[in-house]
């Protein structure tokens, strides 16, 4: 008969055996992926197949956006214009969605965040097709939720391109995108609450009124405030707790976290300029990488795509990045 101590033992070896067990098959799965994903972007990679296996080629394209294959984002990024049928002919008298017609479209949306980056960085590497811009645009419209963000995005990243030529591509990009607001109520608001969120004697003289400005700019998903909101990344509002790490209320303790959130994935390029031109705090810092991490879906993607910019950043800027870098928790996803 077993002893409640005899019991307690082999449960807890049972347990160890599980637990290992557990990871066993976990490195399996993500070694698995990993082979997968190496294999498909191969394929799509392959001169040959792209010219004589094109059906090949558009099922390992969706292969890798039902993988949410983040590793594959630029490969995809170059094949935007690429087209389901070689002469770019859909035979169907009703026209289908753009993403049937251009299979990178689908897997780059299903990508999300991390698929930002990689397509500003298609559009500044060369001289692309309108058709090519258009087919970016349509991803940065799905992924950041809205036509307007299109341009507020490929203008960030233009910001951070270290090469002129490229900053130039994504300005140009940028100018398909261009938006006149017709609203001018809502404009002069949110030009009144960026105001407020700007003038830094507000955060000692009259806090209150910063946090409700910065919440309310978020609600509104103003996007001409962006850069307002990231140099207040470290803006510690009335609601928050005295705790220095609580990541699970990160948006209730700094408003600003939550505010860029609600404006969504076209902050990205912003939260990294932010940080890689000032010396900012620890907090700053800290907040940066957590939006980081919650824009691009995961630890191992966010750290991809700092370390990828700080890389071709000059020497101050890519000291800054490195520093957010660091505060990236350790471990995968």
């Amino acid at each position: 008969m077993l002893t409640r101590h005899s019991f307690g033992i082999v449960a807890t070896i049972s347990c160890a055996a599980f637990l290992v067990d557990a990871q066993e098959c976990l490195a399996q799965v993500s070694s698995g992926r990993r082979d997968r994903i190496a294999t498909l972007r191969s394929i799509i990679n392959d001169d040959r197949s792209v010219k004589e296996e094109r059906d090949k080629v558009v099922a390992s394209i969706i292969e890798l956006g039902r993988l949410h294959a983040w590793e594959a984002a630029s490969d995809l990024a170059e094949k935007l214009d690429f087209h389901v049928n070689e002469l770019g002919v859909i035979k169907s008298n009703e026209p289908p969605p753009f993403e049937q017609e251009y299979p990178a479209i689908k897997s780059l949306i299903e990508i999300g965040g991390p698929s930002l980056p990689a397509i500003a960085q298609a559009i500044a590497k060369h001289d692309r097709s309108r058709r090519f811009v258009l087919n970016a645009g349509e991803v940065v419209q799905k992924v950041t939720g809205s036509f307007i963000t299109v341009q507020v995005t490929f203008s960030g990243f233009a910001d951070i391109e270290p090469n002129s030529e490229g900053a130039v591509r994504l300005r140009q990009a940028a100018d398909m995108y261009k938006y006149r607001d017709t609203i001018a109520e809502q404009k002069r608001r949110q030009e009144a609450l960026m105001k407020v969120v700007a003038d830094e004697k507000k955060i000692h003289t009259d806090p209150s009124k910063m946090e409700q400005s910065i919440r309310e700019l978020g609600k509104r998903k103003a996007w001409i405030a962006i850069s307002e909101l990231v140099d207040r990344l470290d803006f510690k509002g009335s609601t928050g707790t005295d705790q220095s790490d609580l990541r699970a209320s990160v948006e209730s303790q700094y408003p600003a976290c939550e505010a860029l959130l609600e404006i969504g994935p076209s902050t990205l390029p912003y939260i990294i300029w932010g940080c890689a031109t000032k010396d900012r705090s620890e907090v700053f810092r800290r907040n940066a990488s957590y939006l980081v991490v919650k824009i691009v879906g995961g630890k191992e993607p966010a750290r991809a795509i700092i370390g990828s910019i700080a890389a071709t950043q000059p020497p101050e800027r890519s000291k800054q990045l490195k520093l957010v870098l660091d505060e990236v928790p350790a471990g995968s996803d």
